[in-house]
């Protein structure tokens, strides 16, 4: 599934699509466009028809041809918060959080859409952390609302702290600063996830604006520092299109704490340091829908969309293949019905003109009939080999589907008459296609499972094919 990154500000669009080259990442597209005054206010679509409108305009200019995407929104639509819970197993943790979440999200569980996700800590005694976060539905409605009108599929939605925490690693205290107009994103960062964040309206005017700036990073900062019981903010790091090195030096100044530019410290092929936001949802994109496991506003996960979008994909495939055999059938029969009326209303027609025909021979008129006869015994035979090999595909292609590893990907199944399903597809790993191919060799289906060498020659990306030979038995009713 060809996923890119969308952010959506108050005063901005931008998107972008990340790849590799060898083990290093390179922005393959990115652009941007500032938005019309009016059309989101404080993150709320205000006017949704011309946001439509100008997110479409914008994909199709700037070619971006995906249809799915992780989204990042401002943050001042998102409640956060942050709890612990005893050590629990994935399962167990996240039906404790849902049980719980009534107590610490506001407002009804009807009106809202949340997420969560478990914070990695290095303490293994401290229970296990979670960030949870919340959305009005109304709020959150209104940007699936204006997607849906132009095709745009959202994979995962996240606040723009959680896309800005995954730019960094396992940092210390940081203060992330980002600065669009009149609107301040303050995120601060500890051990790559986001612990606090706000948006904030200051002043357009420079020097008050550095005011602004300032008296806003000492309520942040103080409010954090108590609440978490921590000693210091480490560094500040000054983001987006408003900033630049003459702020990053007075702010150090005042402040007495290390201050710099994103665009000092970020260095990316074909990143133009437009936004740090930008470039987290840009990395999350390339994530294994599978095993995302990071926050998301939607009402269903990233992991869950992705599972059920396979389970859909291949019972549609499944249902496909049942309809087309059917059809093809009911043709065979048809043909076969009209045939053979065919040639019984010539039979009859024919003995009547030559019984009424001077010189009629019936030892001669059954030579021939004979003959037509072994003509079409071929035909007959066909059909019956056909209904004899009228197999049920259902059960061994649900099999084959649940033994299919982590790291391994089907593109292509197709059936012949000998009993063979012929498999194509690609393998992250060595060990994920061996895994596959010995669990395909165990079922009770399986007579026998090819696979040529050649694939054992690469590690990674390994481009596969394997014959599975079918017992005879197993494809009949």
């Amino acid at each position: 599934m060809d996923v890119s990154g969308l952010e959506i500000s108050s005063k901005y669009i931008r998107a972008i699509k990340v790849g590799r080259v060898g083990s290093s990442l390179k922005v393959i597209k990115i652009a941007e466009v500032q938005l019309p005054e009016g059309i989101v206010n404080n993150g709320k679509i205000e006017d949704a028809a011309q946001f439509s409108s100008s997110l479409s305009n914008f994909l199709k200019s700037n070619k971006f041809n995906s249809s799915h995407w992780i989204v990042t929104i401002p943050e001042n639509l998102v409640y956060t918060a942050y709890k612990t819970f005893p050590n629990l197993s994935s399962e167990d943790l996240g039906q404790a959080v849902d049980i719980n979440a009534n107590s610490f999200l506001p407002g009804d569980r009807s009106d809202i859409s949340w997420g969560w996700q478990e914070i990695q800590t290095t303490s293994k005694n401290s229970g296990k952390e979670v960030m949870i976060s919340s959305i009005s539905r109304n709020n959150l409605n209104a940007y699936l609302e204006a997607f849906t009108t132009i095709g745009v599929v959202p994979v995962a939605i996240e606040p723009r702290s959680a896309s800005v925490a995954r730019v960094f690693g396992s940092t210390s205290n940081t203060l992330v600063l980002n600065i669009e107009g009149d609107t301040l994103c303050s995120v601060i960062i500890n051990q790559g996830f986001s612990r606090f964040a706000r948006e904030y309206q200051i002043s357009t005017d420079e020097k008050d604006a550095i005011k602004s700036i300032l008296s806003e990073i000492r309520r942040v900062t103080n409010f954090y520092l108590t609440e978490k019981n921590e000693d210091k903010i480490e560094s500040v790091i000054l983001d987006g299109p408003a900033v630049n090195a003459e702020m990053a030096e007075r702010l150090g100044k005042e402040l007495g704490i290390k201050t710099k530019l994103a665009s000092d410290i970020f260095k990316l092929q074909g990143y133009n340091n437009s936004s740090l936001a930008l470039l987290g949802v840009g990395i999350r994109a390339m994530f294994d829908q599978k095993q995302d496991l990071s926050l998301s506003l939607m009402p269903v996960s990233a992991r869950e969309a992705s599972q059920e979008k396979r389970s859909l994909l291949f019972y549609g495939g499944i249902a496909n293949i049942i309809v087309i055999t059917s059809l093809l059938f009911m043709m065979l029969f048809l043909g076969t019905w009209i045939l053979l009326k065919f040639l019984s209303t010539k039979a009859d027609n024919q003995m009547l003109s030559l019984k009424q025909a001077p010189g009629f021979s019936e030892e001669s008129e059954a030579s021939k009939t004979k003959k037509e006869i072994q003509e079409i015994n071929p035909i007959m035979k066909t059909e019956a080999s056909l209904e004899d090999q009228m197999v049920y595909f259902s059960p061994i292609l649900k099999s084959i589907n649940d033994q299919i590893p982590s790291g391994l990907l089907l593109l292509q199944l197709n059936f012949s008459a000998n009993n063979t399903i012929n498999m194509t597809g690609t393998a992250q790993s060595r060990e994920a296609l061996v895994n596959f191919r010995d669990l395909l060799a165990n079922q009770t289906y399986t007579e026998s499972v090819q696979m040529p060498s050649s694939a054992f020659s690469e590690s990674k990306n390994i481009n596969f094919t394997i014959n599975l030979v079918v017992k005879k038995e197993a494809l009949k009713k």
